[in-house]
């Protein structure tokens, strides 16, 4: 059988490289430990969609990026690090970094989180190892070079940059006879990477990785900037899209000069791959030196967060000689993507309820910690004059994230005070729960319509006691009937307004008695930010 040509995608059904572009798909789908890397990377992207990405949806993002609590915590983690020098040490809420950061920055800083998170379960390869490390110091090295000459976006040359080799990152990872047969081929045939992979695969690493990002949902313009560049001068960028492509091939093909080149004079080298941009980017030595200096410094930054080791990777060993800075990790350190899975975080104590705590300040936490954090975040954003949506969506992610509720809920009223709707919300599924988690205000009985009446705070610790079925609205129990909840009514000028709703699946309290202070302080907050702002957010 012949082999494809790569023309992006358009190929026949007897094609041996949509084959393998089909095979590499169900095994990720399949993979016991994997599913889920591929669903909330697609429910990213999504979210972030030019269609989607509106004031409204910060909320629907942080959602998302919830239901991953090492996503969660490394993200965070990200944003108040140095990396990220406006908001270093302020963010505690993932909907405040997405309303600080924007969507499109959040996509990014999560894809390349997500993206190692992937990598290092159960590998021990150390040519994936060192592949990972290509992708982060390329995406860094383009970032550097955006942010001195401005030619494109710096969150985006990171991305686009960093998976720019994702097809070939896949083939190690999850074909390693494949790889080893592609690297056997080009040192005995001595042809390169592109002609090896296509014909052992059937197409490039390029159309593997264009492929499976396009399965991921991941915008046109990082797909584009997968693709390749024909030997020889490299003319002026025409698009956005074009100038990400030659920003990504020029940071990667920087990595493979450091990383091919035994000695450290590689100054003919790279005036030869600078000349041959110059057209497209002309880079001063100095600035170059100066991007690829900057660079080297956040690899710390940034690998340490994504628990990443590079103190054994010739290519970061090269460049910091380079560079004439010292490696800051001991020598004799091997390169480790380190796990993160359920185990260690047992041994540390914070497996609870498949969440965890986190301050800017400190790491993992405990409850009271994060809550505290979260209502002096709260209390910036009312200072600040922050709008009513910031201020609710930080404090029911803070309520979701400090008590470990399963669901959490605001319903307002509406103007005529008829009818209470869920408006805001966190939890499994919380999109689609919320269209039937409303009722109508009446003098009926029901628990919930008793909250409003006498707005007070209510708790139920096991919905199915026959004391307290009678109750429960048959509304509630189509849409939710959680095991246990609480209703805590939010009161102005002796009417009830709103009221926030919590629940577990299993019965009992579903707040601890030391707690309650805090969630009585957040509901108080929220009453004051719609006192200032009130309307009924149709």
């Amino acid at each position: 059988m012949r082999p494809a040509t790569d023309t992006g995608g358009q190929k026949k059904r007897s094609d041996p490289g949509r084959s393998t572009l089909d095979f590499l798909v169900r095994r990720i789908q399949h993979t016991a430990d994997l599913p889920a890397f591929s669903k909330i990377i697609m429910e990213i992207n999504e979210k972030t969609s030019p269609s989607s990405a509106n004031y409204a949806s910060a909320s629907e993002l942080a959602n998302t990026i919830l239901k991953d609590y090492s996503l969660t915590n490394k993200l965070l983690r990200l944003v108040n690090s140095a990396y990220y020098g406006q908001t270093a040490g302020k963010v505690t809420t993932v909907s405040r970094a997405v309303v600080i950061l924007g969507f499109e920055q959040v996509r990014m800083a999560a894809s390349s989180i997500l993206l190692f998170e992937h990598l290092q379960d159960k590998s021990s390869s150390k040519a994936l190892k060192e592949e990972a490390i290509n992708a982060l110091m390329g995406g860094l090295i383009a970032r550097e070079i955006s942010a001195l000459t401005g030619f494109a976006e710096v969150e985006e040359a990171f991305i686009c940059s960093m998976l720019h080799n994702l097809g070939k990152i896949l083939v190690i990872f999850y074909l390693p006879e494949e790889y080893e047969r592609i690297e056997s081929l080009k040192s005995k045939k001595e042809i390169d990477e592109r002609l090896a992979s296509r014909a052992v695969l059937g197409l490039s690493y390029t159309a593997l990785g264009r492929g499976i990002a396009k399965s991921w949902k991941f915008p046109e313009k990082i797909l584009h900037s997968m693709g390749d560049l024909p030997k020889g001068k490299v003319g002026p960028a025409k698009s956005e899209e074009d100038a990400l492509l030659k920003l990504s091939c020029l940071s990667n093909e920087i990595c493979h000069l450091f990383k091919a080149q035994e000695t450290l004079d590689v100054q003919e080298e790279l005036t030869e791959l600078m000349g041959r941009y110059g057209a497209c980017l002309p880079l001063a030595k100095e600035q170059l030196d100066t991007a690829l200096n900057s660079a080297i410094e956040k690899i710390n930054q940034y690998s340490e967060i994504l628990e990443v080791s590079t103190s054994d990777s010739p290519l970061i060993g090269r460049l910091y000689s380079y560079s004439k800075k010292s490696l800051p990790i001991p020598e004799g350190d091997t390169i480790e993507i380190v796990p993160s899975g359920k185990e260690e975080r047992k041994k540390e104590g914070l497996e609870i309820e498949n969440r965890f705590f986190f301050t800017p300040e400190s790491g993992p936490e405990q409850p009271d910690s994060l809550l505290i954090a979260g209502i002096e975040e709260v209390s910036a954003l009312l200072l600040g004059g922050q709008g009513l949506r910031d201020v609710l969506t930080a404090i029911l992610e803070t309520m979701y994230r400090g008590f470990c509720f399963h669901r959490v809920l605001l319903c307002l009223a509406n103007k005529a005070h008829t009818k209470m709707v869920a408006r805001f919300g966190f939890g499994p599924d919380i999109g689609e729960l919320m269209k039937g988690f409303r009722f109508p205000i009446t003098k009926g009985r029901d628990i919930f319509n008793l909250a409003v009446e006498i707005g007070k705070d209510i708790r139920i610790d096991d919905t199915h006691s026959p004391r307290v079925a009678k109750r429960i609205p048959q509304w509630y129990r189509r849409t939710v009937f959680a095991r246990a909840f609480v209703i805590f009514p939010v009161v102005i000028d002796g009417k009830t307004v709103g009221m926030f709703y919590a629940d577990r699946e299993k019965p009992g309290k579903v707040i601890d008695d030391l707690l309650l202070d805090y969630m009585r302080t957040l509901r108080n907050q929220a009453t004051l930010a719609i006192m200032r702002h009130y309307s009924p957010l149709h």
